[in-house]
C-alpha cells in the first residue's frame, strides 16, 4: 500500500506541473483496516515475567517490557530514566519515578511498585546501566523489538 500511496503522490505532482494530463489513479483510495490491538491481560504479563529465560539479553528485554507494563512509560521514557528520576515522596518517604514524558512533555509521577523496585535493584550494579547512568539497561528499540518478538 505504501508504494501505491507514493506513486499516487508522484503522479499528483506530475499533474500539478502539467507533465501529465491526468493522474490515472487519482480516485483510487488506499486503505486497509487497522487491526484491533488488545491490551495484555494481567495473567499474560505474569506469564512473560515468570518465563524461564537463560539468555542475558532476553532477560533484559523482558525486564524492560515488564517495567513498561507496570509504569505506563513508553520505550523512549524508560530509555532515558536515570537514578535522578527516583524521588521520595510523602511522610513515609515512598519512592516514586518522576519523568517528563518524551512525546507530550508532561511531567508524570509513578509509584515504584514492588516489581519495579525488584527490576531497579537487579540492575543497580549493571555495567551498562552504570556507564550510561540509566536505571535499567535498555538498548535501541529495534533490537529490543526483534528480540522480544522472537522470544515471547
Amino acid at each position: 500500500m505504501k508504494q501505491i500511496k507514493n506513486t499516487k503522490q508522484l503522479l499528483n505532482i506530475a499533474e500539478n506541473n502539467k507533465w501529465i494530463v491526468k493522474n490515472p489513479i487519482e480516485k483510487f483510495r488506499c486503505g486497509a483496516e487497522k487491526p484491533e490491538i488488545l491490551p495484555l491481560e494481567l495473567f499474560e504479563v505474569e506469564n512473560i515475567w515468570r518465563k524461564n529465560v537463560s539468555i542475558d539479553r532476553l532477560i533484559k528485554v523482558r525486564d524492560a517490557f515488564i517495567f513498561q507494563c507496570f509504569t505506563g512509560f513508553a520505550y523512549q521514557d524508560i530509555y532515558n530514566l536515570s537514578p535522578k528520576n527516583i524521588v521520595k515522596v510523602g511522610a513515609e518517604n515512598e519512592k516514586w519515578l518522576i519523568k517528563e514524558r518524551g512525546k507530550t512533555k508532561v511531567n508524570e509521577m509513578v509509584p515504584i511498585l514492588p516489581i519495579i523496585a525488584e527490576i531497579i535493584t537487579k540492575y543497580k550494579d549493571d555495567p551498562y546501566s552504570k556507564f550510561h547512568k540509566r536505571l535499567i539497561p535498555v538498548k535501541q528499540q529495534f533490537q529490543v523489538q526483534l528480540l522480544f518478538k522472537g522470544a515471547f
